[in-house]
């Protein structure tokens, strides 16, 4: 498939599950499922290092993700987009976080706070779609697949059932990153 073919499916894809996901309905019962099945995982009980996203909009909400691993002594680690790449910093109480260019929230840029990509024992990564062969399909940028080449840490994506594509796969090319575990409302695919 070329790349052009593999861009156009792509874009659809994102226009159609925003659409989908935005309509789901029950949310906060299923972002309770999703958390307990979470925190429940051997990857998530011996994650030391956690890099976690502020969740926006329509997707499964990740504070509580935050708020139960603060509280079991892990640390937790939120991403900046830095040009074409992206920084993970490690997370403090009250620390200052600003709209990015895309509509998230992210840390101020805080040398002292990285954490580099080797430290880091979990990414919960988000996504609009995914299929039962643990792909993923973001935003478009590409800033999670060129950060996840560059770390060992357990990739677990956290969704909606909805999310998932039930027949069929996503289109990939060679930049497009795995997760190793997709954990939504329903099920858990390893």
């Amino acid at each position: 498939m070329n790349v052009d073919t593999t861009s156009e499916q792509k874009k659809l894809l994102r226009k159609k599950y925003s659409e989908i996901r935005k309509a789901i309905p029950g949310k906060k019962e299923k972002c309770e499922a999703i958390f307990s099945a979470l925190i429940s995982t051997s990857e998530y009980k011996n994650a030391g290092c956690i890099a976690l996203y502020k969740s926006f909009g329509s997707e499964a909400d990740t504070s509580h993700i935050a708020v139960h691993a603060l509280s079991c002594g892990k640390t937790i680690a939120y991403p900046r987009v830095c040009g074409n790449d992206m920084k993970f910093y490690r997370y403090y109480k009250n620390m200052p976080f600003e709209k990015s260019r895309f509509g998230v929230q992210e840390p101020f840029d805080e040398t002292e706070n990285i954490i580099f990509p080797e430290k880091i024992d979990l990414v919960i990564v988000p996504g609009l779609c995914f299929d039962k062969s643990k792909n993923r399909l973001g935003y478009g940028g590409g800033f999670y697949d060129r950060f996840l080449i560059k770390t060992s840490a357990v990739k677990i994506a956290i969704c909606f059932d909805e999310q998932i594509i039930e027949n069929g796969s996503l289109p990939v090319n060679k930049y497009d990153i795995k997760t190793d575990v997709i954990i939504t409302d329903k099920r858990t695919i390893r």
